[in-house]
């Protein structure tokens, strides 16, 4: 990043890279990289160019309804009983302590003798 000596010059040096990069078709992450330019700050210059059209490319292009596809996977949901493992403590009290594995066992022993 050079050193600059007046605001005018800054203004500059950044106005040229928000042209450049509205002409490059890179994504904002991509010309920065490409260019050892700060991200954030390229935004921020961004704004204050607004009036330019058309900002960099967005990493992802929007789609249009016509063209959408959906990016959800599906989630399967198990009974919570069956998803627990390890063994389970119930205590006199009604708390109950669930999911203790082998690399938990001695923190559990610890606690058992504890109380």
């Amino acid at each position: 990043m050079p050193i600059f000596k007046s605001l005018a010059e800054r203004r500059s040096f950044w106005k040229q890279h928000v042209i450049a990069c509205n002409a490059s078709g890179l994504s904002k992450a991509s010309y920065c990289r490409e260019h050892h330019l700060t991200y954030h700050q390229l935004i921020y210059w961004l704004s204050q160019f607004e009036s330019q059209p058309a900002a960099c490319v967005d990493s992802q292009p929007r789609s249009t309804a016509s063209n959408r596809t959906s990016r959800l996977l599906p989630v399967v949901l198990r009974d919570h009983q069956e998803a627990q493992t390890g063994i389970q403590i119930t205590l006199p009290n009604g708390v109950v302590i669930t999911g203790i594995s082998e690399q938990h066992m001695p923190v559990a022993l610890q606690l058992l003798k504890q109380l």
